[in-house]
C-alpha cells in the first residue's frame, strides 16, 4: 500500500515538474521577447550608453563595473558639448535683441507723444516675448519627448517585472506591482503629460499680458496655477508611493507563506526526494532573484540616462533666462524682465515635475529589486 502511494506521488511529482518546466520555458521565452521590446522602445542615446549584451541577458558588465561613475561623467560631458551650441544660439539671439531694444528705448525718450512711447514699448516687449516664447517651446518639446521616452520604457518594462515576479513564485506581488505601475503610467500619460504643456503656455501668456499692460498684474494667478499643479502631482505621487509600499509588503508576506507551505508539503509528504526539491527551489529562486535585481538595475540606469539630459538642459535654459533678465534689468528694460523671469521660473517648475516623475519610477523599481520571497 505504501509503495503504491509512493509511486503515485512520484508520478504526480514528475508530471508537476514537467509542467513547471514547460511553463518556465514559456516565461523565459516571454521575457526574451519583452527584453527585445524594451530595447526597441529606448532612444538611441540610451542604447549607445548601455552594453549590447545586457539586452541578451548577460549582466557581466554590471558586475565587472563597466558602468560606473566615469561612464556617467563622460555621458554628461558629451551631452553638454552637443546641447550647448543650441542653448548659446538662443541666448545670443535674445541678448542681441535686448541690446537693440535698449538702444530704441533710449531713443524713445526723445518722443513727445505719450501714446507713441507706449506703442513703441508695447512693440519692443512683444518682440522680446515672441523670442522668449520660441525658446520656451524648445523646453516644452524637450519635456514632451522626455515624458514619451520615460513612459514608453516603463510600459515595456512592466511585463518583464510581472514575469520575473511569477518566476520567483510571487504571484500576488506580480499582480499588485503590475496594477500599480499601469495606474501611475495612466496618471502620467493622461494627466501630467496632457496638462503640463497648456499650463506652461498659459503662465507665459499671463506674464506677457502683465508686461504689456501696466495696470494688469497676472503674476499671482500664474503662481497659483503652478503651485496648485505641483502640489496635486506631489499629492498623487505620495499616495501612489504609500499604497504601493504597504501593498508590496502584504503581497510579499502572502507569497512567502505560500512558498514555504509548498516547500514544507514537498519536504514532508515526499520521502527523500522532497528535501532535495526544497533545496532546489531555494537555488532556483536565488538565481531568478539575481536576474530580477539585474533587470531592475538596468531599468534604473535607463531612467537616469533619459532624465539627465532633461535636467541639464533645463538648468542651462534657466541660467540663460536668469542672465538675460539681469542684463535686461541693467539696461533698463524693466517690462521685458518680467517675461524673462517667468521663463526662468517655468524652467524650475518643469524641472520639479521631471524630478518627481523620475523619482517615483526609481522608487517603484527599488521595491521591485528589494522584494524577496522565501
Amino acid at each position: 500500500m505504501k509503495k503504491g502511494i509512493f509511486i503515485i506521488l512520484s508520478c504526480l511529482l514528475l508530471a508537476i515538474c514537467a509542467s513547471a518546466s514547460e511553463v518556465q520555458d514559456e516565461i523565459i521565452s516571454s521575457i526574451e521577447n519583452d527584453l527585445d521590446a524594451f530595447e526597441s522602445s529606448l532612444p538611441e542615446y540610451v542604447k549607445e550608453f548601455l552594453p549590447k549584451e545586457i539586452f541578451s541577458g548577460d549582466f557581466s558588465s554590471l558586475i565587472n563595473g563597466d558602468i560606473n561613475q566615469m561612464s556617467f561623467l563622460d555621458y554628461i560631458v558629451n551631452y553638454l558639448f552637443s546641447c550647448l551650441p543650441i542653448i548659446l544660439k538662443s541666448f545670443a539671439g535674445l541678448l542681441a535683441l535686448m541690446l537693440v531694444v535698449s538702444i530704441f528705448n533710449t531713443m524713445k525718450a526723445s518722443f513727445v507723444s505719450e501714446g507713441l512711447k507706449n506703442a513703441f514699448s508695447m512693440c519692443s516687449t512683444l518682440c522680446v516675448s515672441i523670442s522668449v516664447f520660441s525658446s520656451v517651446n524648445l523646453v516644452i518639446d524637450l519635456c514632451v519627448d522626455y515624458i514619451g521616452a520615460l513612459c514608453g520604457a516603463m510600459n515595456t518594462f512592466a511585463p518583464i517585472m510581472s514575469a520575473l515576479y511569477i518566476m520567483t513564485g510571487a504571484i500576488s506581488s506580480a499582480s499588485v506591482s503590475n496594477a500599480s505601475m499601469m495606474l501611475f503610467l495612466s496618471i502620467v500619460q493622461n494627466f501630467i503629460a496632457i496638462s503640463l504643456v497648456p499650463i506652461i503656455k498659459i503662465c507665459l501668456c499671463f506674464s506677457i499680458v502683465s508686461s504689456i499692460s501696466c495696470g494688469v498684474d497676472l503674476s499671482g494667478i500664474s503662481r497659483l496655477i503652478k503651485n496648485t499643479f505641483t502640489w496635486v502631482c506631489a499629492f498623487l505621487i505620495s499616495i501612489f508611493s504609500f499604497v504601493m509600499s504597504f501593498q508590496s509588503v502584504l503581497s510579499q508576506g502572502v507569497d512567502t507563506l505560500s512558498l514555504r507551505t509548498a516547500r514544507f508539503a514537498i519536504g514532508n509528504f515526499i520521502p527523500i526526494v522532497g528535501g532535495f526539491l526544497g533545496d532546489s527551489l531555494k537555488t532556483i529562486s536565488s538565481s531568478i532573484s539575481f536576474i530580477k535585481s539585474s533587470c531592475g538595475v538596468v531599468a534604473i540606469i535607463v531612467i537616469v540616462i533619459i532624465t539627465l539630459p532633461v535636467i541639464i538642459s533645463l538648468l542651462l535654459y534657466r541660467l540663460s533666462f536668469s542672465l538675460l533678465s539681469g542684463v535686461s534689468r541693467a539696461l533698463g528694460n524693466n517690462s521685458e524682465c518680467s517675461v524673462l523671469d517667468e521663463a526662468s521660473t517655468l524652467c524650475s517648475f518643469i524641472l520639479s515635475i521631471v524630478v518627481l516623475m523620475a523619482l517615483i519610477f526609481v522608487f517603484a523599481l527599488t521595491i521591485f529589486i528589494k522584494s524577496s520571497v522565501g
